[in-house]
């Protein structure tokens, strides 16, 4: 009987180990893909380079008012 506590307590153990190295992964990759994210979405907007497909820099394009016209549009050659 005493050999089955043991045995059960020395689970408990593991589990809680396995518990707390689960969160540690979590909070690692949680960390990584913020800053990933933050590294792409933090710049100045008013550097976007030419057909960009930052979030940041379409909008801007949205409500640019200054430029030609011509500029705001993307033309495409389809092979036929």
């Amino acid at each position: 009987m005493n050999f089955l506590k043991s045995t059960t307590s020395s689970n408990t153990g593991q589990v809680v180990v396995e518990y707390v190295l689960m969160l540690l992964v979590i909070v690692v990759l949680a960390s990584t893909v913020f800053n990933i994210i933050k590294a792409r979405l933090s710049f100045d907007p008013a550097t976007c380079p030419p057909g960009s497909l930052n979030p940041i820099c379409a909008v801007k394009s949205l409500t640019n008012s200054d430029g030609d016209e011509a500029s705001k549009y993307r033309s495409f050659r389809l092979a036929r």
